[in-house]
């Protein structure tokens, strides 16, 4: 695993009601440091994760299929987009 190096100047804006970091900041900030192109496209990480008990078959078969039902909505409103243009 290749380790990437990020600096960023923290604001009072990214402070949360405590004066502490804001936590949704800094997540923001660790998902755009993990993007390894260069056009901040990401990569496959080439983990595979294979589900072993029968709670982790069925939460995997879940989890494809809300992808899979999210994957037709968005192809759907991107349908309806470009037709009403």
């Amino acid at each position: 695993m290749k380790a990437t190096y990020s600096q960023r100047l923290i604001k009072l804006a990214d402070l949360n009601h405590h004066q502490t970091f804001f936590a949704g900041r800094c997540s923001e900030y660790f998902l755009e440091s993990s993007y390894l192109d260069e056009n901040h496209h990401s990569k496959p990480h080439g983990v595979v994760i294979i589900p072993e008990t029968e709670d982790e078959k069925w939460l995997n078969k879940q989890a494809v299929e809300v992808l899979e039902e999210s994957k037709q909505r968005a192809k759907a409103m991107n349908s309806s987009v470009s037709s009403n243009k």
